[in-house]
């Protein structure tokens, strides 16, 4: 591959450049998607959460999902830890209200966007978002 490289054109180097430029910010642009996907769906999350069960700690539940979902939007590798934490906690809680015969769809919707979320964390475009956000 370094010979090839070597024998192109100045024309065809800057076209090279240009198209790997190009496809990392088409991978930035996509990490970003999934990345405020995830902080939106997190804080709705949290609302809905305070709002129909409003026994204790809803409230600081969201402000912490508020601030860690900025955090995560800012590029911050310690929220996206957090994240990942925290989705294992909701995939586990789901598993074990599913199979003790809690079972009711929105544990299906929880540990299915829990799984997903978990995954779409650290994809390539997310890597690339995030260290874009971070470092400009």
């Amino acid at each position: 591959m370094r010979n090839d490289e070597e024998n192109l054109t100045k024309e065809q180097r800057e076209q090279l450049v240009l198209d790997t430029q190009h496809k990392r910010e088409r991978a930035e642009a996509v990490g970003k998607v999934i990345i405020f996907t995830i902080a939106i769906i997190n804080i709705v999350m949290s609302i809905l959460d305070l709002v129909l069960t409003p026994s204790g700690g809803g409230f600081f539940s969201l402000i912490l999902s508020i601030v860690f979902s900025v955090a995560l939007m800012f590029g911050q590798n310690w929220a996206r830890i957090l994240f990942v934490i925290g989705l294992g906690f909701s995939i586990l809680v789901s598993f074990y209200a599913i199979f003790t015969g809690a079972f009711h769809i929105i544990f299906v919707i929880i540990l299915a966007y829990s799984v997903a979320a978990t995954i779409l964390l650290f994809c390539k475009p997310v890597h690339e978002y995030m260290y874009r956000a971070k470092n400009g």
